[in-house]
C-alpha cells in the first residue's frame, strides 16, 4: 500500500511539470559563451599573451556585437528568428571547429585559450542542440 502512494505521488509530481521556453535556454547558454569569450579576449588584450589579438581589432568588437545580437535575436518569439539563430550558430561552430585554428595555432595556445575554446564551442553545440529541438516542436519540460 505504500509503495502505491508513492507511485502515484510520483505521477502527481511528473503532472507539475511546466514549459520552459526554448528561447531563453538558447539565449542563456549564447550570452555565457560569447561572455566566456568577451572575458578571455579582455585577459589576453590585457596580458599581451597574443600578439595581433585584442580589443583593439574593430572585427572583434563586431564579432560580440553580432554575438549578442544573436542572444537578443534568440529571445524573439518569431519562427524566422529561430531559423536566423540556428544557422548562425551553426556556422560559429564551423568557424571554432575549422577557422580557428588557423588562427591560433597550438603554438599560440595557453591552457586558457584551450579552455576558452573548448567550453566556448560545446556551449554552441548545445545551443545549437536546443535550437534543433526547439525547430522540431520538441518540448523542453522540467521539474519544479
Amino acid at each position: 500500500m505504500l509503495l502505491e502512494d508513492n507511485s502515484a505521488a510520483v505521477r502527481e509530481k511528473r503532472g507539475e511539470r511546466r514549459r520552459r521556453p526554448y528561447r531563453t535556454q538558447v539565449a542563456g547558454v549564447l550570452a555565457a559563451a560569447f561572455t566566456l569569450s568577451l572575458v578571455y579576449s579582455v585577459i589576453v588584450t590585457f596580458t599581451g599573451s597574443h600578439k595581433g589579438y585584442g580589443m583593439a581589432d574593430p572585427a572583434l568588437w563586431a564579432f560580440y556585437a553580432v554575438g549578442f545580437g544573436l542572444v537578443a535575436l534568440a529571445l524573439a518569439d518569431r519562427s524566422w528568428a529561430r531559423w536566423v539563430v540556428a544557422a548562425a550558430v551553426l556556422a560559429l561552430i564551423a568557424v571554432g571547429i575549422f577557422y580557428y585554428p588557423t588562427v591560433f595555432p597550438p603554438s599560440a595556445q595557453t591552457t586558457l585559450a584551450w579552455f576558452e575554446n573548448d567550453v566556448y564551442v560545446g556551449l554552441l553545440i548545445l545551443a545549437e542542440y536546443l535550437c534543433v529541438q526547439h525547430l522540431r516542436r520538441i518540448d523542453l519540460t522540467a521539474g519544479e
